[in-house]
């Protein structure tokens, strides 16, 4: 899938998810990434934090996501090329009102088939996040 491509395609203003591939440079994604880091680094420990900021993730090695329905950004997830054949799951994070939905694990699948998409014969995630969605994919 290229830029601004959807595994979910909907028309404009459809209230269906939304997976889709774009840059992180949108005011809205910015204010999330914004907290996935605070948490991120609030719950861990400085030489354990390895979250992607905003610049970081604009790196050639890196296929940045988000979820949206009806325009809302409900979440983001990327992929970084750290190899051969071997992606890893990065900077994953759904907006608190949209926990409990779901919405985590189809990010989860969205980047898992986007890597596969792509050669991946490896997909790993940092500390296997060692959540409920991982356990469900395959992780």
């Amino acid at each position: 899938m290229t830029a601004g491509s959807s595994a979910s395609e909907s028309p404009a203003g459809s209230d269906k998810l939304r997976l889709q591939e774009e840059p992180p440079t949108a005011e809205d994604v910015i204010a999330l990434l914004a907290r996935h880091l605070a948490f991120a680094r609030g719950c861990t420990p400085a030489e354990d934090a390895h979250a992607l900021d905003q610049e970081a993730l604009q790196d050639p090695s890196v296929r940045f996501f988000t979820a949206r329905r009806a325009g809302a950004l409900l979440g983001v997830g990327a992929l970084q090329r750290i190899g051969p054949g071997h992606f890893e799951v990065k900077s994953m994070h759904v907006a608190e009102a949209a926990r409990r939905q779901g919405l985590g694990r189809a990010m989860l699948r969205r980047l898992i088939a986007a890597a596969r998409s792509a050669g991946a014969a490896l997909t790993t995630t940092w500390r296997s996040l060692a959540t409920k969605s991982t356990s469900t994919t395959g992780f």
